[in-house]
């Protein structure tokens, strides 16, 4: 594990299908596109939490299940970031990802490989190096989708592994792996506005459709609720208080990564043992300056720490 010192801790990233992220970008020039750059990064959402984190000048070990020769560029990748890794060797190659960023058209348009599957085997082998992780892990953050042939309560096997060792968990998945995962009452949860219709069945359109969908996730006894609403901000919630945040209209490059770096942000201010409307407002932040940038995750701090500043935050009834 490159970098890893014999007795630090850590908040433990996973990412159950990593992938190598492509950005092309491009300019219009007249009536065509022109191709400016191409850059390659290791992703998934767990990886790009680590990098987030990195960059907010915390410590993390990103644990997931890579393969082939992709699996093999990814290592690489995450080397020449100086980020820190411990991966299960799959059968099956890892999936790549071309992002297509042009500004003046959409912030970002992905083209995905399909995702590969896994063994049973392969599963149990991966929970043990995850359960090994754990034992120096300040905190553990599980997000992004799963391999074919694990099961649907992938997520909640490894909430409660962690509960066992009274390890906070965040947990940003969507459809049955997030279901399954809120069973086990994980300690964080950041659902997207798709997420938030998957858990509670709320459409989100409004504001008060956010408040309905917290107050029925509250129900569930979960401790600390972050819904991200997009451009429109984000909500956070815990059995005392409920705030809105919203920043202000930045130039977006690419939005891929930004619910990471809320979640990075998250992670940091819990930690700090800051108050929820100042994690909030850092998560926001964070998510925000994500926005400007090409790269997945890639956040400046003094960056964060100024939109910080800007974010308006509201008290809502609970």
């Amino acid at each position: 594990m490159p970098g890893l010192d014999s007795g630090q801790r850590y908040i433990l990233t996973v990412t159950l299908n990593t992938t190598v992220d492509t950005m092309l970008r491009y300019r219009r020039v007249g009536g065509s596109c022109r191709f400016e750059k191409e850059t390659r990064v290791a992703g998934g959402k767990g990886l790009n939490v680590s990098r987030a984190l990195r960059r907010l000048g915390r410590a993390s070990l990103a644990a997931g299940i890579v393969g082939g020769c992709t699996g093999r560029d990814i290592e690489q990748l995450l080397r020449r970031e100086g980020l820190r890794y411990r991966f299960y060797r799959n059968d099956a190659e890892s999936r790549q990802n071309l992002i297509l960023c042009l500004p003046e058209l959409s912030p970002a348009n992905r083209v995905f490989r399909q995702t590969p599957s896994i063994s049973g085997h392969g599963y149990r082998e991966f929970r043990g190096l995850y359960r090994d992780a754990l034992h120096r892990a300040d905190m553990a953050v599980l997000s992004g989708s799963v391999l074919d042939g694990l099961p649907p309560a992938v997520y909640a096997d490894l909430i409660r592994d962690a509960r066992r060792r009274k390890i906070p968990v965040l947990l940003d998945a969507s459809g049955t792996p997030l279901r399954e995962g809120l069973r086990a009452r994980p300690t964080f949860i950041k659902p997207n506005l798709t997420e938030i219709q998957h858990a509670t069945g709320i459409r989100v359109r409004t504001l008060n459709d956010a408040v309905k969908a917290a107050a029925s996730l509250r129900r569930m006894d979960l401790p600390n609720i972050y819904l991200s609403l997009g451009e429109r901000g984000a909500i956070g919630c815990n059995h005392n208080e409920l705030w809105y945040a919203k920043a202000p209209k930045v130039a977006v490059r690419n939005t891929v990564g930004c619910g990471d770096a809320f979640v990075a942000a998250v992670c940091a201010a819990h930690l700090d043992k800051l108050s929820l409307s100042v994690a909030l407002s850092l998560a926001v932040a964070a998510g925000t300056v994500s926005a400007t940038n090409f790269v997945p995750g890639l956040v400046d701090p003094t960056a964060v720490r100024d939109m910080a500043a800007r974010i308006k935050l509201r008290k809502l009834p609970l």
